[in-house]
């Protein structure tokens, strides 16, 4: 959903801020080298702490970075909060996780597939 919001105003506001089309392939690159980065330990901690705190942490970041890239006065700090942001989007394992442990093995493959 964070995705499909920020998606189309995104070349407007990097534009906005001195960018040009490179600026705006590094700001979605940033975002996504951050999330993969996020993914490969935030499996592992949920399996340590629990699949809910690194959700609602995860869900805590994320809003933190929307507000950030919506406040974002420079070209730099929407890097840096992009950055942020995509680092508290890597929960896809998590989520796939939760839907294991809370689901009965006949309902799995539907919920699974809404998480993508």
């Amino acid at each position: 959903l964070g995705s499909a919001l920020t998606v189309p105003v995104m070349p407007f506001l990097v534009e906005a801020l001195g960018g040009d089309a490179s600026s705006l392939g590094l700001l979605f690159s940033t975002f996504a080298v951050a999330q993969i980065g996020a993914g490969l330990w935030m499996g592992a901690a949920s399996d340590r702490l629990g699949r809910r705190p690194i959700l609602l942490v995860s869900l805590a970041g994320s809003a933190v970075g929307m507000l950030g890239s919506a406040q974002a006065p420079t070209f730099r700090a929407l890097l840096g909060w992009r950055f942020l942001l995509g680092a508290f989007s890597g929960t896809s394992a998590t989520a796939n996780a939760y839907i294991a442990d809370i689901t009965a093995p006949s309902e799995r493959p539907k919920l699974m597939s809404w998480i993508g």
